[in-house]
């Protein structure tokens, strides 16, 4: 019963991750497309260009943003897990003990 508890945390956690980096990878991409095309409008340095860099700036700091709140909600969304996890390899190393004492009882009545 301790295993399948573990092994369902432990799926959740990884799951938990995959999404995470999905994410992260999403807003990467997002981030590095509005850097090169800043940096083409900068590089032509048209006026005509100015209000389209300003919003490109602002995209920059709302991706980082993003990235941040990512990184806070997967922490926070992890921290219980992890705990669990922790809590549960405890329980399971303290049920698995256990089961070999009472093993070893068993092997040496039955002698």
């Amino acid at each position: 019963l301790e295993y399948l508890g573990l092994k369902h945390l432990s799926n959740l956690f990884y799951k938990r991750c995959k999404l995470h980096k999905q994410h992260i990878q999403e807003i990467e991409h997002s981030h590095i497309k509005t850097q090169e095309e800043l940096f083409g409008l900068k590089l032509n340095n048209l006026p005509s260009n100015v209000r389209r860099i300003s919003n490109l700036e602002s995209q920059l700091l709302q991706l980082e943003q993003q990235r941040r709140d990512e990184e806070l909600a997967f922490w926070k969304d992890t921290a219980e897990l992890r705990e669990k996890l922790f809590d549960g390899v405890g329980a399971y190393r303290a049920a698995k003990q256990r089961y070999s004492v009472f093993a070893d009882v068993e092997a040496d009545y039955d002698r």
